[in-house]
């Protein structure tokens, strides 16, 4: 797991670093106390989660986590700070996580497990504990569902939420990282065509053309027309033989 970390005090991204170091799973991939430079590197760095502290200068910790859900919002985010007032802010901006400083070996080890979780590195993701299962449970007005995905049509990302639509209905996935979804379906016939759908190759009706090569793709008993971004385009057009 791939992390990058921004505090603007060094003291608070040296000891955050050195308690990571209990977890040989937890790559620090970027840290800095500048946030303006980190928001440069997040569009060339990969990582899984973000450690963002919330009272900084020129770049608030609230303003960093929007940007970064409008343009990563894969990115798992764990807001640290002195102050506890934050906490109800830092979950309606659809953070992760809440470390309080001073952080504590304990709080972050049920960080790092919520964390690995979310990110599916546990194997524990939202799928049923049957072996090789094609079946994971979504909520809808609040009740849950057992869902096919050899059923499904597709996956779509709204809201810092990942719904997964069948002929059935709209059901709420209760793991939002659409990465996850991507490398734990594409083995089983499914395809991320843009950067918030993932279809079920296998439930594909018709594609149309729209324009400046932009095409769009019906599924079998579903009414929505899904897009297929330039940068996957190549590889949807190889799969299917176009």
């Amino acid at each position: 797991m791939r992390v990058m970390l921004v505090d603007d005090e060094q003291s608070g991204l040296e000891t955050l670093a050195f308690l990571l170091k209990d977890y040989p799973d937890v790559e620090i991939a970027f840290m800095s106390t500048d946030p303006v430079a980190a928001l440069e590197a997040l569009g060339r760095t990969a990582i899984d989660a973000l450690f963002l502290d919330i009272e900084m200068p020129v770049v608030s910790g609230v303003d960093f986590c929007e940007r970064v859900k409008e343009t990563r919002p894969e990115i798992a985010i764990v807001f640290t700070t002195a102050y506890e007032h934050y906490a109800v802010r830092a979950f309606e901006l659809g953070a992760l996580d809440y470390l309080l400083k001073p952080v504590t070996r304990a709080a972050l080890r049920r960080t790092i497990d919520r964390l690995r979780e979310y990110c599916g590195l546990l194997g524990r993701g939202p799928r049923l504990p049957v072996e090789d299962s094609e079946m994971v449970l979504g909520t809808m007005d609040g009740k849950h569902y057992v869902i096919d995905f050899t059923k499904a049509l597709y996956l779509v990302m709204e809201q810092r939420s990942v719904f997964v639509v069948t002929p059935k209905g709209r059901f709420r996935l209760r793991n939002n990282n659409i990465s996850y979804w991507e490398n734990t379906l594409a083995p089983k016939g499914w395809f991320r065509s843009h950067r918030a759908y993932l279809i079920n190759l296998k439930k594909i009706e018709s594609i149309s053309k729209m324009s400046n090569s932009v095409y769009y793709i019906r599924m079998k008993g579903g009414t929505e027309e899904i897009p297929v971004s330039r940068s996957f385009f190549a590889e949807f057009r190889q799969l299917l033989g176009m």
